[in-house]
């Protein structure tokens, strides 16, 4: 993968990404997918609920259907359009790190994704309308020091959140399927991220340190003053 180096801003505190209103989805390109609840409400309210979500993930990449179909088609496959390089479910927000892989690609696996869940939320809890506040939200990423950021990011997340302590307390992100190499259903493709480190033990450090912990928290901070639509926490 090959970046353009201008567009990273360095700081000793922070790695800054461009903010843009509309995001424009190139082949092979890398993204930052983000969304949350209707006025910021809880969308997993329940144990099932975040275990369907992530069958449906699972679904859509390997059927192409957001439910899965009899009859396994390898042409409909969302899997040869979109990479899901990291994933976090949160209680009123997700994050998911993607390479789309071909046009068209994220949009269709991120619609199908909001759209099944919105139904299946709606019916299991006799509600109607919106769940999400957008279709969903995207940022490019174009340097290879802010793909690295947002992958930690994306896996600190319930850390930041008081969630929990440790990131692999979490069960709803794809940070066990990075530590947990042996995992029998992954969503993500984890190489391409734990290729840059010379050990699982490294890649562990880089998003786990105090010092990791203490950018973020800075990180988080700016993001929110310089996009008031920021849904980090």
């Amino acid at each position: 993968m090959k970046f353009q180096s201008q567009a990273l801003i360095f700081s000793s505190a922070a790695v800054q990404y461009r903010y843009t209103r509309k995001t424009q989805f190139i082949e092979n390109g890398y993204y930052h997918i983000y969304n949350r609840g209707v006025d910021k409400r809880p969308i997993f309210l329940r144990f099932g609920h975040y275990l369907r979500f992530q069958n449906t993930i699972r679904s859509i990449l390997h059927t192409g259907s957001a439910t899965p179909r009899l009859v396994y088609n390898q042409s409909l496959a969302l899997k040869n359009k979109v990479i899901v390089l990291a994933y976090c479910l949160m209680p009123n927000h997700y994050h998911f790190l993607i390479k789309q892989t071909a046009q068209g690609g994220i949009s269709e696996f991120m619609q199908k994704l909001d759209t099944s869940y919105t139904k299946y939320i709606n019916l299991n809890l006799h509600r109607t309308g919106h769940l999400f506040e957008y279709a969903f939200r995207a940022k490019m990423i174009e340097t290879d020091p802010v793909f690295l950021h947002i992958n930690r990011y994306i896996h600190m997340n319930p850390v930041l959140a008081k969630l929990v302590d440790h990131p692999e307390e979490w069960r709803w992100s794809s940070y066990q399927e990075y530590i947990n190499p042996d995992n029998t259903k992954p969503i993500c493709n984890s190489e391409e991220i734990l290729g840059r480190f010379p050990s699982l033990i490294k890649y562990r450090e880089f998003v786990e340190s105090t010092d990791a912990l203490q950018t973020l928290r800075y990180q988080t901070t700016l993001d929110k003053n310089q996009d008031e639509d920021a849904i980090y926490l």
